[in-house]
């Protein structure tokens, strides 16, 4: 499919016979010639030959397609399965539908699985140059992960589904009666199902007092997120699906180009940022020392000036991030893993985009609650 894949190939012939002997193969049949496809970190516009991809790693992966249509590409559609060692699945361009569909007949991917010899010249190679590219993205995101909070459908659509509400609408949408548009609603089953983030920053009977020092840190909204999805224990260690969804998130914006992936993934990062207290407790240490490992991998993802608001010019992670390293200052046990990572990830941060983190955020000054 490109020269680069091949030549990384050619120099590693164990590679390959390791991939051929136990890689999964995924086959696209009739997607429309002049169609952009991409697996992962990596998107071509497919030929006429084109019938799919094969020596996929075990594992979780991001397929995704903008159909030709009329001369230009339709909006990205993408979809994650989890591969299994030699696992071969079949998806069909539905033309009504203007969407790719699994094929779920066994006897019809046995078909497949049975002429591999012919198809196997349509298929492209995996592009393994950008495997561990991929992997420092999605090193804890699991397929039990997805399932959970991908759409209902199972398709990560760029552009939002809407559908009408009922006719005629209880309430009309601002300026739609004047226009006659329907009111019009998210379809539910295309909607996101990450892990909604409490609207009550403060325990319930808290008082003036209490309100105020929640409103300054994010602690409680942070532990009730945690007590919602759990952990998991994985080889001894303690692992938070929180994080997860954190990579889910970024993937689903990245991969995905789905805006709203960015919005939850902003309001993740800000949540666990504002969490002083948290960061003080010995059991949270490696929920930490991870997030600065995610945060890291993903912030080579974007330019310099990524997350620069055109219309303030204010830096939402800068804001954030200098949210989070006082308060690692603050809380975090001197000496400790999580400070000496803080720094050291401050200084790179301050060296590659040249961010200042000795500005304190106006939405960060104590806020004052009064009672009358």
């Amino acid at each position: 499919m490109d020269s680069e894949s091949d030549d990384l190939y050619d120099k590693n012939p164990e590679l390959v016979q390791r991939l051929s002997e136990r890689g999964a193969t995924l086959v696209i049949l009739n997607l429309p010639i002049g169609s952009e496809f991409g697996v992962d970190m990596k998107q071509w516009e497919i030929g006429e030959r084109f019938r799919g991809v094969k020596m996929i790693p075990v594992g979780v992966h991001f397929i995704y397609f903008s159909n030709a249509l009329n001369g230009s590409v339709a909006p990205r559609t993408g979809f994650f399965h989890n591969f299994i060692e030699r696992e071969t699945v079949v998806y069909e361009w539905n033309p009504r539908d203007e969407m790719l569909e699994e094929i779920r007949d066994p006897e019809q991917v046995e078909r497949f699985v049975a002429d591999r010899r012919n198809l196997d010249r349509h298929l492209g190679p995996y592009p393994y140059e950008t495997y561990r590219h991929w992997l420092s993205l999605t090193e804890k995101l699991t397929a039990a992960v997805v399932q959970r909070v991908q759409p209902e459908d199972g398709y990560i659509y760029s552009v939002q589904q809407l559908i009408p509400q009922k006719y005629p609408p209880e309430k009309p949408a601002a300026g739609a009666e004047d226009q006659g548009l329907p009111d019009m609603k998210e379809e539910p089953k295309s909607a996101l199902r990450l892990t909604p983030i409490p609207i009550r920053r403060h325990p319930e009977g808290a008082t003036a007092a209490q309100i105020t020092q929640y409103g300054m840190d994010g602690s409680y909204v942070l532990r009730v997120m945690l007590d919602s999805v759990g952990t998991e224990n994985l080889l001894g260690k303690i692992d938070y699906r929180l994080l997860r969804e954190l990579q889910f998130a970024f993937i689903v914006f990245l991969c995905g180009q789905r805006f709203e992936g960015f919005e939850c993934w902003k309001k993740l990062v800000r949540v666990i940022c504002s969490a002083g207290a948290a960061m003080a407790a010995s059991q949270l240490e490696t929920f930490y020392l991870n997030f600065i490992s995610i945060l890291h991998f993903q912030l080579k993802e974007v330019p310099k000036d990524f997350f620069l608001d055109i219309v303030s010019r204010e830096n939402f992670l800068t804001d954030t991030l200098s949210t989070f390293f006082r308060n690692v200052q603050d809380s975090a046990p001197e000496g400790g893993a999580l400070r000496r990572r803080a720094e050291r990830f401050q200084s790179h941060l301050t060296r590659y985009f040249k961010w200042d983190f000795d500005q304190e955020a106006e939405e960060d000054l104590p806020q004052i609650v009064e009672v009358e």
